[in-house]
C-alpha cells in the first residue's frame, strides 16, 4: 500500500508544470492532490482491479481512468500518472 499525499506541500507553486509518476506491482496507490492546483490524472491497473479519479470509478480487468480538477484562473498545475499490475489506484482531493 502506497499513500502520496500532496495536500501537506506548503508551497503549492513549488509543484507547477510537475509530473508525479507513481508505481506498483500488486496492491493499493493512493495520491491526494492539493486544493489549490489544477490536476491532469491519470491511472491504469493492467491486470484486474479498479481506478478511481475525482470519485470517477473503473473495475475490471485492464482498467484506465482519468480525469481532471481546476482550481481556477491562474493556479499552478500538475500532472498525476499512476500505474499498477493487480489492485486499486485512487486519485482524490
Amino acid at each position: 500500500e502506497m499513500t502520496v499525499d500532496l495536500s501537506r506541500v506548503e508551497d503549492a507553486e513549488a509543484l507547477d508544470g510537475r509530473t508525479i509518476t507513481v508505481e506498483g506491482g500488486v496492491g493499493r496507490i493512493e495520491v491526494i492532490v492539493p486544493d489549490d492546483v489544477d490536476v491532469v490524472a491519470s491511472g491504469d491497473v493492467d491486470g484486474p482491479g479498479s481506478v478511481e479519479v475525482f470519485g470517477d470509478e473503473n473495475g475490471g480487468i485492464d482498467i484506465y481512468g482519468s480525469g481532471s480538477r481546476s482550481a481556477g484562473t491562474d493556479r499552478p498545475s500538475i500532472t498525476i500518472d499512476a500505474n499498477l499490475g493487480v489492485g486499486e489506484i485512487i486519485i482524490s482531493q
